[in-house]
């Protein structure tokens, strides 16, 4: 066994997904927020944290808040909505520079990094694309293939593997084109070896049955498939563990001291997903009949209409997590790595499971920090009691204060700056109990006064999800054109969505 020296060079690495890359409302934007970002400062602030910026046209591959922020410098005063055609526009004219800032010119994209980035981390990624995408099979995708629908092609085709080739060969070189994540990992374990390893995959082995509402478990065939390749939205449990057995088989080889794994929060948390009851409605039980889209109307909810999931198929989905989340326990018992248990802290704040009681106290750094700032001073209550939730974010109108959610962003599915201070929080915890040392804790002050939402929520948030009704008529129509069988009602819901807030101001 070759020399292992006791100090290795890289403090902090991460292999992960979307949250461990800071997504947040539809966009991978401030990476520098992100959790693993938080914790390597408190590690060692002298320790330069390597990961890609995705700041230009407000990252990729659509971010809800810049395009609310745009329309609030557009109109600098509060929309007269009976011109709400002058806002839709405006909105898709910012949507077409950030595609064509994205697609328009690769070689615009390319950084000059000599060496692989510390977070390894692309959004959308399941546990065997760690391995099995490349920058080459990512450019080859974008070359050659075609998307049948893109909400009138003016969104980013092919955002995911445009972001993969940012993360995998930032600079283009010709001897990196056919190098993986879990490559790029190993390279920095054999480049004086990796300190403390965060592994955080699984979820997008799910999570696809709450963003698609529908519930497909995967065939044998598909554990090895690429994201293009693959059709179903939950993988079997078996498969999971075949995956996840063959992730730690890699990671054994390798030079890391501290491996950290996270367990994956129930899906049916976040609120991208409302629950809607029936006829039978019992306030009792934690699930409800239907869940659908957080931006569709409860009151024209109609189960032979409208995509959603049932009862069974969510408590499906919530088995399928703990099944996940026992292989996850079982092989870092096994493989003697830390624990991060990331769904327990998560359940303990979800508000629907709870009834709308706070069953957990938020870190002391947080309420302290939130009492620092005037913007946000009415969010602190006491004894580190905070009024943030999990439901989806709301502000006053009149006051433009927060008054439901704050730690999901505006996608509903990713958390926060906060919530990413949240998450940061349950991992500095364990890792510190568990022999990490952190050169200084959590910097709260400036965790909080960079989340925009909760500082200065935007102008139009409460109009957001009339525009998530409006767009997704749009897109069931772009995709009907290609079925006449399914053209009237998408057709009809689109204009009917449209005609709503057109009149909006009369019929109040």
């Amino acid at each position: 066994m070759p020399f292992l020296p006791k100090k290795r060079k890289h403090k902090l690495v991460v292999l992960g997904d979307s949250i461990t890359q800071g997504f947040q409302s539809s966009a991978i934007y401030r990476t520098d927020f992100s959790f693993p970002a938080m914790l390597a400062s408190a590690l060692d602030p002298e320790f330069e944290f390597r990961q890609a910026r995705f700041s230009v046209r407000g990252g990729i591959p659509i971010n809800l808040e810049f395009i609310l922020r745009t329309l609030e410098r557009e109109r600098r005063e509060q929309l007269d909505w009976r011109r709400y055609p002058v806002a839709i526009s405006e909105v898709y004219s910012s949507i077409r520079k950030t595609k064509q800032y994205w697609e328009g010119n690769p070689e615009a994209l390319l950084r000059d990094e000599q060496a692989p980035y510390h977070n390894q981390s692309v959004w959308g990624l399941n546990i065997s694309d760690v391995w099995n995408i490349t920058d080459s099979i990512s450019r080859d995708y974008i070359e050659n293939s075609t998307v049948k629908y893109s909400v009138f092609n003016f969104l980013p085709d092919h955002a995911l593997y445009t972001t993969a080739r940012c993360i995998l060969n930032p600079s283009g070189e010709k001897k990196r084109t056919h190098k993986s994540m879990l490559d790029n990992i190993a390279e920095l374990a054999d480049d004086g070896g990796i300190e403390n390893l965060i592994i955080h995959l699984g979820s997008n082995h799910i999570v696809g049955a709450i963003t698609k509402l529908d519930l497909i478990w995967s065939e044998a065939s598909e554990i090895e498939m690429l994201p293009f390749q693959r059709k179903y939205t939950v993988l079997r449990p078996e498969h999971f563990k075949a995956n996840y057995e063959s992730l730690a088989s890699s990671i054994s080889r390798l030079n890391v001291k501290n491996v950290i794994v996270a367990t994956i929060p129930y899906v049916t948390t976040p609120p991208v997903i409302q629950g809607i009851s029936g006829d039978s409605e019992d306030q009792n039980f934690i699930y409800q009949d239907y869940y659908t889209h957080f931006w569709q109307n409860k009151e024209e909810f109609t189960p032979d209409l409208h995509r959603h999931l049932t009862k069974d198929q969510a408590i499906q989905l919530d088995i399928a997590v703990d099944e996940f989340n026992q292989i996850i326990k079982e092989t870092a018992d096994k493989m003697g790595w830390i624990l991060v248990d990331v769904n327990r802290a998560v359940t303990l704040m979800d508000y629907r499971r709870h009834k709308g009681r706070q069953a957990t106290l938020f870190p002391q750094g947080l309420h302290d920090a939130l009492k620092i700032f005037p913007e946000t001073s009415y969010l602190g209550g006491l004894h580190q009691k905070c009024f943030l939730d999990t439901r989806y974010l709301e502000a006053d109108t009149e006051t433009n204060r927060i008054i439901s959610g704050g730690i999901f962003s505006l996608d509903g599915l990713h958390p926060t700056t906060i919530g990413y201070g949240l998450i940061a929080d349950v991992f500095y915890q364990e890792m510190k109990s568990s022999g990490i040392r952190f050169q200084s804790e959590l910097n709260w002050p400036k965790i909080v006064e960079n989340d925009s939402l909760i500082m200065n929520p935007p102008l139009f948030l409460h109009e957001l999800k009339g525009i998530y009704r409006l767009f997704a008529g749009m897109y069931n129509s772009a995709r009907a054109l290609s079925d006449p069988d399914k053209i009237v009602e998408p057709l009809f819901g689109f204009w009917r969505n449209l005609r709503k807030v057109l009149t909006k101001e009369e019929m109040e």
